[in-house]
């Protein structure tokens, strides 16, 4: 609100540089993680420029680069800045400046961006986020603040630190599925720690003085090499996600390949499945959520397949696997039925039905199973679409039975 005569100000979006993540410095201003960056004012789009200021807020200048060099501090580790002239050095951030022309009354400046968090060992994504340039507007505060913060089409389980930052008025999820609860992870500082799918959650506070900086951490940063924590205590759909950084202990597989389903909210019919992730916080149910590997990630795909092999072979397409109880030890009573089951044409793999049974064919022309009960299994030579080829299934151990380690490949569905 400009509550005296129209005036002009010079405004900037100030970032700190990348720590440690092998990037220089961009001697042009733009920072190397941040794309598509707009900056708008009472609706009209603005053009803007950048620079390289120091760090740590204090002066918003743009660095003279012919004085301050770039150089390395003193653990080799990230770009440092030296005045050629004086000796002095300093972190650096980069900004990004605008022009904006204030009007009497209300105005709205508005600008977006896209940010490429940062990562590391032991953490899938970081976002650190300045707030006390704010204390430089004019009242020193931010009369009406609300924090927001979106998982689009994918769940995030994060801690936003420093806790003290946030004393009295609470985070609430106001969109989609989420939980919020105080938290402190051994040594670490206190957080507000967060799991979201498909969700928002917002804080909001009025008069708002920032003391400190914001930053918004994955989980994994406090529990990765922790063993007190179990397995997918963490988790996380990208690329980065380690299941288990504790090397030495022992990693229940059925758990492993389950996590991408108990992320999106899957509720187990087995017990002891069930049990386990009621026990991790970030564990949704959905019982409304119609069970689909649609939008699972390639790297889901390769946790869930590494740890289905079986014999060198795995699956790409099956539903959660909790009411499997079958072992590569154990051993079934399986009998051989020749007569072709009902073919259902035009689904993306074969179903057949035999009385009250039900199997799946994985493609055209493969082995298919029937469950009779919970102990018995029936062995089926099918014949699929017009191909001619019949299978043949070798019996394998004593007394005619089925080795289930052969089976189990084909009845993950």
């Amino acid at each position: 609100m400009n509550r005296g005569k129209a005036k002009t100000v010079e405004m900037g979006f100030e970032a700190q540089g990348p720590y440690n993540d092998g990037t220089r410095m961009n001697p042009k201003g733009t920072h190397p993680h941040i794309f598509d960056f707009t900056a708008t004012m009472n609706g009209e789009r603005l053009t803007y420029r950048n620079g390289i200021i120091k760090g740590g807020g204090e002066e918003f200048q743009a660095l003279d680069l012919n004085i301050w060099k770039r150089t390395e501090d003193e653990a080799g580790d990230s770009d440092v800045l030296k005045n050629v002239n004086t000796g002095e050095t300093t972190n650096f951030s980069y900004a990004y400046y605008f022009t904006a022309n204030f009007k009497e009354g209300q105005n709205i400046v508005h600008h977006t961006y896209r940010y490429r968090m940062s990562y590391g060992v032991g953490r899938t994504f970081e976002c650190p986020y300045w707030l006390t340039p704010a204390t430089r507007w004019a009242n020193g505060q931010i009369d009406d603040f609300t924090l927001r913060i979106k998982a689009e089409n994918t769940a995030k389980h994060f801690a936003i630190t420093p806790e003290e930052l946030f004393n009295g008025v609470q985070f609430v999820v106001t969109e989609g599925k989420g939980k919020v609860r105080h938290n402190r992870f051994g040594d670490y500082v206190s957080c507000i720690e967060v799991a979201l799918r498909n969700g928002t959650v917002e804080w909001h506070k009025k008069n708002f003085r920032p003391t400190d900086e914001m930053q918004i951490t994955s989980v994994d940063a406090f529990i990765a090499f922790d063993e007190n924590y179990p397995v997918g205590s963490f988790y996380d759909r990208s690329n980065l996600y380690n299941p288990n950084f504790v090397y030495d202990r022992t990693v229940d597989k059925r758990i492993l390949r389950n996590l991408p389903y108990a992320n999106r909210g899957y509720v187990f019919k087995d017990k002891t499945l069930q049990a386990y992730f009621d026990k991790i916080w970030w564990y949704m149910p959905d019982p409304t959520w119609q069970t689909s590997a649609a939008d699972f990630t390639a790297s889901e795909w390769k946790l869930i397949n590494e740890n289905k092999s079986i014999h060198g072979r795995s699956q790409s397409a099956y539903r959660a696997d909790e009411h499997l109880v079958l072992t590569e030890e154990d051993t079934a009573v399986c009998t051989p039925l020749q007569t072709t089951g009902h073919h259902h044409p035009g689904a993306d793999t074969d179903w057949f039905a035999h009385g009250t049974g039900k199997c799946r064919c994985f493609g055209q022309g493969r082995r298919c199973y029937q469950r009779l009960n919970s102990n018995t299994w029936r062995f089926q030579v099918e014949q699929c679409h017009q191909h001619s080829h019949r299978y043949q299934y070798r019996a394998v151990g004593q007394g005619g039975g089925w080795s289930r380690r052969h089976l189990l490949p084909a009845l993950l569905w």
